[in-house]
């Protein structure tokens, strides 16, 4: 199962599918954009949409369908950024990212 990712004014991501499992960065109005993972939908009671992505935000354990325009593909570019601001915004980023990091490398 895929969910399809948006393209966002002048972004380099065209459409993309994401696949359930896959570590994203997904942004909520006003949070930073947050570790997460892509999850489905049915294995929390939620039908099916196609118009959004499901993520488990990393950290807070929490979970939210996000606008594919709000998700983008974690990767070691953004590991590194993450790594170094991780003290500026809280004890669950710093979670988060700790547990993104983590997980990534058993994928």
């Amino acid at each position: 199962m895929g969910f399809l990712m948006g393209r966002r004014k002048g972004s380099k991501n065209r459409k993309r599918e994401w696949k359930v499992g896959d570590p994203v960065l997904a942004k909520l109005t006003g949070f930073p954009s947050w570790p997460a993972k892509v999850e489905d939908p049915e294995k929390y009671g939620f039908p099916v949409d196609s118009k959004k992505v499901l993520v488990f935000f990393f950290g807070t354990q929490q979970i939210a369908f996000i606008n594919p325009v709000d998700v983008e593909a974690y990767s070691e570019e953004k590991k590194d950024y993450l790594i170094v601001n991780r003290y500026t915004r809280g004890s669950d980023f710093h979670r988060a990212i700790l547990e993104i990091v983590a997980y990534s490398k058993k994928i």
